[in-house]
């Protein structure tokens, strides 16, 4: 199982079903019906701008890269190329099968995206911490956009919590994976905010970054409409300040990314617990 969930993680399959599991939750805390062509769509695109991504990096490292997914995506360039190119034709076909509101909303965070990597790998912009933020507001919103794009009720200050929270939880998670693969980043010229930053004072700043955010998952959680969604919050925080502190711990054998990418699957359980305890 280990063998296996390593290559599900070095393949960002993981990212692309946490994704939809927090599309889904988000989904299930406003109550709208997610379509299975918009959840379909949300993980195949998810994993295609990974895999794009991991793409050209691996391209450009001229070498052997220093990163064993890097690697991997260099022995296999080709077969990864050929399989983005079949999953970018099966999303173009579903989406005639989306809401036109869903799919307006999702060109707008696509142009973005693209914006980003032709900056990035084209125009060569060297980022100092742009790159992290840009990625977390991108990921967030990949989550919000199908359940938005079907809500019909007035959008309320709820809504924007719950997306400021998953940009920060996102935000957290990438500047955990800078400080562990600083190294790494230097090596094979990566940009990354550790490269400009000391990753010591990165670590601190995440110290104070998490405890505020599992301060306010504490105080949102008294708000009985919110509970259930904020305890799945301290749960996912409470992951990452285990890495934090336990960075010797996680550091082998890439721990620390299994369980940063793996905290956002953990809303399944809640959805799962919900269902069958009826609240």
């Amino acid at each position: 199982m280990g063998r296996l969930y390593k290559y599900f993680n070095i393949l960002s399959l993981d990212v692309a079903l946490g994704a939809t599991i927090c599309s889904w939750f988000v989904a299930w805390f406003l109550k709208v019906e997610l379509p299975v062509p918009v959840s379909l769509i949300l993980g195949l695109t998810v994993w295609l701008i990974y895999s794009f991504d991991h793409l050209l990096d691996a391209r450009q490292v001229q070498k052997p890269a220093s990163s064993e997914r890097h690697r991997f995506h260099q022995r296999h360039f080709k077969c990864i190329s050929y399989i983005s190119v079949m999953v970018l034709m099966i999303i173009a076909s579903l989406i005639f099968m989306l809401p036109v509101k869903t799919v307006v909303w999702g060109s707008s965070i696509g142009a973005l995206v693209l914006a980003y990597f032709i900056l990035l790998h084209f125009i060569k912009v060297q980022f100092r911490y742009q790159k992290e933020m840009l990625i977390a507001f991108l990921y967030a919103a990949g989550i919000m956009v199908g359940p938005l794009s079907i809500y019909e009720e007035i959008f309320n200050w709820n809504i924007l919590i719950i997306y400021t929270q998953f940009v920060m939880l996102a935000l957290s998670n990438l500047f955990i994976f800078s400080v562990f693969e600083n190294d790494v980043d230097e090596q094979d010229g990566f940009p990354s905010i550790a490269r400009n930053y000391k990753p010591q004072s990165i670590k601190l700043f995440l110290k104070y970054f998490l405890t505020v955010q599992l301060a306010l998952a504490i105080i949102l959680s008294f708000d009985m409409a919110f509970s259930w969604f904020q305890y799945t919050v301290m749960v996912m925080l409470l992951a990452l300040v285990a890495i934090v502190w336990l960075d010797s711990i996680f550091k082998v054998k890439n721990g620390y990314r299994w369980l940063g990418d793996a905290i956002f699957l953990f809303p399944l359980f809640t959805l799962y617990l919900q269902d069958g305890w009826q609240f």
